[in-house]
């Protein structure tokens, strides 16, 4: 849910701003040396973030694949009861876009990476994986570098049936200009190779090169979201296309290689968006497809009885209610009765008599213990013969053992929570909360099992803030797009806290609010509490009122602030655009940008105070703008080219290159903390792992270090440094929550005794 304003969040925080790019993060090696650390994982056991696509074995139903958009792909043997990690955490990528099994021999798995759902935090890949029984995993096709052989985000895997070799068809979409996408064919030779092939001859026309003629110079790139082969006919090949033009729709290969655009009965082909197409095994010539309109509405459910020759619309005003087709779009049908089909996009619908009659079966509102429930937005299905329906979402998935009449949540074990934050209770680290992409607020308080946490909040999870008072750890602020906040008092009950004059432009411009709490000592409860929008917000009464203490200071929204532990009257902000701004009386007033030429246009994703210096501040960011020739000539000249961590020893009047050694990698910092005992260590996440700095007094710098260990390879999004266990919080964008216990710190007391984000 709430699609459109967490891609603009993402390619803000994770791309170019400005560039044609601008969803597409760098995608890179891990640094070879992650160091010896054990991190732990926290979980969530209970809660599934997003999944991307499943596969049901074909000679036992019960086991089935998953795979998942940032954490890998993973195995059930019963159904989803029990779930086993399949996929390697250190891997290059645990970006998962599409599942499947040889048709000719389940114990070979197909995995392609890289999302193809065209949201912003549909992360790219590095190509298409092959495992044979309990082996590892193979890369049989390259996706970036100098000679990509396969796009970065497939979204659909087709093995042939009828092949003794391997042969395969992988489908991928994307919105990047000069990105490899659209239909490639692959080939396995007697050496166990693989070559492959960019499709153009259906999708281009007279501009394909003719037979025996160089490929086009660049490949054009156009989504392909579905890929079939007829299970009877060899070599007959259903893929869906959208060419952005009269080509677009569904099209049928024959096994002479001849391509055929099946266009009767349907709408013009230039209104075709994402589609996805269905077959029933026992019933091949009836097929289903599930059509987006390019817009992103819904074009219409339609059959065919003779493999695709002709089709009917079957949908009628049923769908009219459905949305985001291009996000979530499938369909999936009974293999022994064609008549039964289940579609999905936000619900999922069912007819049981060839779509002359449509029911709703699940609906995302309804309490969790209602058997209709499921969890929304639904990217893969399929049905067995025994009448079972897996459904693949955005919270892990679910399962049905009656034809869809009721549900089951079947994420329990599924470790792939996808967490934007996480603080942790100052007065015990076992108390956790957190915001989720589309699992809203989750809190795992202290006493409670490890890994089972509970969701109090609905929607996209924003900040969280555990109040230092409060010895129970119950007293949380949370908050969930657009500006809704909620406030849990001392008993855990949560009452409404957003702030009355809030325009609509503002809470549409903020994706997720910033919530920053004056934690500094001696402080008196209620303690101020700051929030973000386009401009600072300020509480002095836990949400009963508050003041908009600035102006809208650059027009974009507020994500980072600060409040200095040593001197609280130092606040600084930062903006999506790379703005940065300073309070020096305690939030009253509020400067003008200071950010200077020193830093680059980009998200600001966090600023930090150190805590024995409140004039020494460390800032992250997300992207960095893309700079014209001389800009970036100069600063490659300083070294400083393409630095995400930002030093300032003068309380934010001037800024230099925490990195100057470039020990970083060159990709999004979401988060810095410090430890607040000597010798106040610094520690930033990135997306591709968290790294440790140690301050120079002789060199008036940091240098870094991994401090990765076992730790995925998933973007972490937040770390949490909390004084009285002295461990480190990370929070991950597919694995959950994960905790790293530091060496004992020196002997000091510390500036300041609570949990430090």
């Amino acid at each position: 849910m709430g699609r459109h304003g967490r891609s603009k969040w993402f390619a803000a925080r994770a791309a170019q701003p400005g560039a044609e790019t601008t969803t597409e993060p760098p995608v890179g090696q891990r640094p070879l040396d992650r160091g010896a650390f054990e991190w732990d994982s926290l979980g969530p056991f209970n809660i599934g973030g997003r999944s991307t696509s499943l596969a049901v074995d074909p000679r036992n139903s019960k086991r089935v694949i998953l795979g998942t958009a940032g954490g890998g792909v993973w195995e059930t043997r019963d159904s989803g009861k029990h779930w086993t990690y399949i996929w390697d955490d250190q891997t290059e990528t645990l970006n998962i876009g599409s599942v499947a099994f040889d048709p000719r021999n389940s114990d070979i798995l197909y995995a392609g990476t890289g999302e193809a759902n065209l949201s912003g935090d549909s992360y790219p890949g590095t190509g298409l994986y092959r495992r044979e029984g309990q082996g590892a995993w193979k890369k049989i096709g390259q996706a970036g570098g100098a000679t990509p052989e396969v796009p970065k985000r497939i979204g659909a895997i087709a093995a042939d049936p009828f092949s003794t070799r391997g042969h395969i068809f992988v489908g991928s979409a994307t919105t990047m200009d000069g990105e490899l996408s659209g239909l490639y064919e692959g080939r396995e030779d007697k050496s166990g190779g693989w070559t492959w092939t960019f499709v153009t001859g259906f999708a281009f026309g007279d501009a394909a090169p003719p037979p025996g003629q160089p490929p086009l110079p660049i490949s054009p790139p156009y989504q392909c979201h579905s890929v079939l082969f007829h299970p009877k006919k060899k070599g007959t090949l259903f893929v869906t296309v959208n060419l952005r033009g009269w080509r677009s729709g569904i099209w049928r290969r024959r096994e002479s290689g001849e391509w055929e655009h099946l266009t009767r009965g349907l709408p013009p082909p230039d209104s075709f968006g994402r589609t996805s197409l269905a077959i029933s095994a026992a019933q091949p010539e009836l097929m289903w497809a599930y059509a987006a309109h390019r817009r992103g509405s819904f074009l219409g459910v339609f059959i065919s009885v003779d493999s695709g020759g002709n089709w009917c619309s079957m949908g009628g005003d049923h769908f009219r209610d459905e949305r985001q087709f291009e996000y979530t779009n499938c369909i999936a049908v009974h293999p022994d009765n064609a008549d039964f089909a289940i579609c999905g996009s936000v619900d999922l619908h069912r007819t049981q008599d060839g779509g002359l009659n449509w029911e709703l079966v699940t609906e995302w509102n309804l309490p969790e213990e209602d058997p209709h429930y499921t969890h929304a937005d639904h990217h893969a299905l399929a049905v067995t013969q025994e009448g079972w329906v897996y459904d693949a979402n955005d919270g892990g998935m679910a399962f049905s053992r009656n034809f869809g009449f009721t549900w089951e949540p079947r994420q329990t074990g599924l470790v792939t929570t996808m967490f934007y934050d996480v603080d942790v209770s100052p007065a015990n680290a076992d108390g956790i909360a957190g915001g989720a992409q589309d699992n809203g607020t989750l809190i795992h308080d202290a006493g409670e099992p490890k890994g089972q946490f509970l969701a109090v909040r609905g929607g996209d999870g924003g900040w969280t803030v555990y109040n230092p008072d409060d010895e129970k750890g119950n007293r949380i602020w949370g908050s969930s797009q657009n500006v809704d906040i909620g406030v849990a008092d001392a008993d855990a009950d949560w009452s409404d806290a957003t702030p009355d004059g809030l325009t609509s432009e503002e809470q549409e411009a903020t994706w997720l609010s910033f919530i920053a709490m004056d934690t500094s000592e001696g402080r008196l409860d209620p303690r101020p509490v700051f929030l973000g929008t386009t401009r600072i917000w300020r509480t002095r009464n836990d949400g009963g009122h508050w003041d908009p203490v600035s102006h809208h200071l650059d027009g974009s929204p507020v994500t980072a602030i600060e409040i200095a532990d040593m001197n609280p009257r130092y606040i600084f902000a930062g903006t999506q655009d790379g703005g940065v701004f300073r309070s020096m009386d305690g939030g009253n007033s509020w400067s003008e940008d200071v950010a200077g030429i020193e830093l680059p246009r980009g998200l600001i994703t966090r600023i930090e105070s150190h805590p024995d210096n409140h004039n020494h501040l460390l800032l992250t960011m997300g992207s960095t703008k893309r700079l014209g020739e001389a800009e970036a000539m100069r600063l490659r000249e300083l070294k400083e080219f393409q630095s995400h961590v930002y030093l300032s020893t003068d309380a934010g009047r001037s800024w230099r290159n925490a990195d100057p050694q470039r020990l970083l990698p060159d990709v999004p910092h979401g988060c810095v903390t410090f430890e607040t005992v000597e010798p106040y260590r610094a520690f930033v996440a990135t997306d591709m792992g968290v790294f440790r700095g140690i301050w120079s007094a002789e060199n008036q710098g940091y240098s870094w270090a991994p401090v990765i260990g076992n730790l995925p390879n998933s973007m972490v999004t937040d770390i949490v440094y909390h004084a009285k266990s002295h461990t480190l919080t990370a929070a991950t964008y597919g694995r959950g929550i994960w905790r790293l216990a530091l060496e004992p710190p020196a002997r000091r007391k510390a500036k300041k005794k609570v949990a430090r984000k």
